[in-house]
């Protein structure tokens, strides 16, 4: 029997890293269970996109990524258009991805998602050449996670985007935006404008409420005002999931959206900081990947749940 063929990419730079020895007990279980597993560490940035391309390109059957949601986007980007499965052992400040199909933070029964686990083909989100998996979004939360050092997120977590955060939309404090896609173009002040491929903003906050993992769409999410009597209602609103039809709330769903900007505006993308632009194109890629979820999955992210 051919066995099957797993390689692990392990960021160290990661917060909230499995121990080792449960690390290692964990894909000793695959091992014994057929499995051949290649253990790889990242030692810098693009590392884990250039080591899940590699094993792509050689077919192997799936990678399990261990890190935070910067380094599964890297994975992401490897794999992206291929046949090689992803996997996640979540670690990170937030790790969105793993809350968002339940998986659990337990080595042992993350890793058993490899061999137990359900494999679903899901859309990805494109902006320029690069691949998200979660979301992307211009504004004060990009500027802050362009502006908070690794050393800094992984000392005080959201905490420290939260500040930047802050302090940018003082300076910054809307958006001045022109956005086409689906129907009417939407152009105006904005305080934040999110396109999702899921739903969850931050871990926390369903900005996208809507969205969906199979059904070729990215959900924006523009919310209009200035300032922070502008931001506000919609936070609490959000919080509260009555945000969607309320006034200020632009809601679309389309395979391509165009953003315009007279000025540059800070962009990131699966909560990593991806430059500055006047133009995004976002595009929908539809069965664009293979994910390793919890069987049985029930979910709203897919059209059967």
């Amino acid at each position: 029997m051919t066995r099957r063929r797993l390689r692990v990419i392990l960021n160290p730079r990661s917060g909230h890293l499995p121990k080792p020895r449960e690390l290692l007990a964990a894909l000793a279980l695959l091992e014994q269970r057929g499995w051949t597993v290649e253990r790889r560490r990242t030692s810098g940035p693009q590392d884990a996109r250039r080591l899940a391309a590699a094993a792509a390109a050689a077919e192997l059957d799936a990678v399990l990524a261990c890190g935070g949601d910067g380094t599964i986007n890297e994975v992401v980007n490897g794999l992206a258009h291929s046949q090689t499965a992803l996997a996640v052992l979540p670690a990170g400040t937030v790790n969105v991805w793993a809350r968002e199909v339940g998986i659990s933070r337990r080595p042992l029964d993350a890793v058993r998602l490899v061999d137990e686990g359900e494999r679903r083909r899901i859309d990805l989100g494109r902006v320029g050449e690069r691949y998200f998996l979660l979301l992307a979004s211009v504004g004060s939360d990009a500027a802050a996670v362009g502006a908070v050092s690794p050393e800094a997120k992984r000392r005080f977590g959201r905490y420290a985007l939260l500040f930047a955060g802050v302090r940018d939309f003082h300076r910054r404090r809307t958006l001045a935006l022109r956005i086409d896609g689906e129907g009417e173009p939407l152009e105006g002040t904005f305080v934040a404008a999110i396109a999702g491929n899921t739903r969850l903003y931050a871990g926390v906050l369903e900005a996208t409420a809507q969205a969906r993992l199979d059904d070729g769409l990215i959900d924006l999410c523009a919310l209009r005002g200035a300032g922070w009597r502008g931001l506000l209602p919609h936070l609490v609103r959000t919080g509260l999931h009555r945000h969607l039809g309320t006034a200020g709330v632009e809601y679309r769903q389309a395979a391509r959206l165009t953003l315009t900007s007279p000025e540059p505006l800070p962009v990131q993308v699966d909560g990593e900081y991806a430059g500055q632009s006047t133009l995004l194109e976002i595009t929908a890629e539809p069965q664009a990947l293979t994910v390793i979820v919890p069987r049985g999955l029930r979910s709203p992210l897919f059209g059967d749940g």
